[in-house]
């Protein structure tokens, strides 16, 4: 990621920044380090898919790629069908705003972090909006333990 440093003079206002940022399609967002701001493209909204497309979609691409009775989550990006996840776990791979679909309807959200870095975090999407969001819980892998007559 390039990193472009721009000094104003002083006479520069808010008003006249913030309307020169909105001109090329970016806002300010506070940088990490919580001191200063950095200029940021716009996130655009993209149009979801309603809960049927996106079944009918979740099953076309198991089918596809023959995934249909083995559970896991087809992940949509941008309202496309773009791959097939046994779990749902490490969200850094996906950008936030990737939707996961499992085999019995129910959704979530990669949320938070940014595109490059990926997602943070899944949350389960409770309703057709994003406003609905509760979060996931954790999900625990069983661990198999030796039984009887084990080495």
């Amino acid at each position: 990621m390039a990193t472009l440093t721009i000094e104003l003079p002083e006479q520069v206002t808010q008003g006249q920044m913030m309307q020169a940022l909105e001109s090329i399609g970016c806002e300010l967002r506070l940088a990490r380090d919580g001191r200063n701001y950095t200029a940021v493209p716009k996130e655009r909204a993209v149009r979801r898919s309603s809960l049927s497309q996106m079944k009918r979609q979740s099953t076309i691409f198991r089918k596809q790629y023959d995934k249909v009775d083995s559970g896991g989550y087809v992940i949509f990006f941008k309202g496309k069908a773009v791959a097939w996840w046994r779990w749902l776990d490490h969200p850094s791979g996906w950008e936030p705003g990737c939707i996961a679909l499992d085999d019995t309807g129910k959704q979530w959200v990669a949320t938070g972090g940014n595109a490059y870095e990926g997602a943070m975090r899944w949350e389960v999407l409770v309703g057709e909006t994003q406003s609905n969001v509760a979060r996931m819980p954790t999900r625990i892998r069983e661990i198999p333990q030796p039984g009887p007559g084990a080495a």
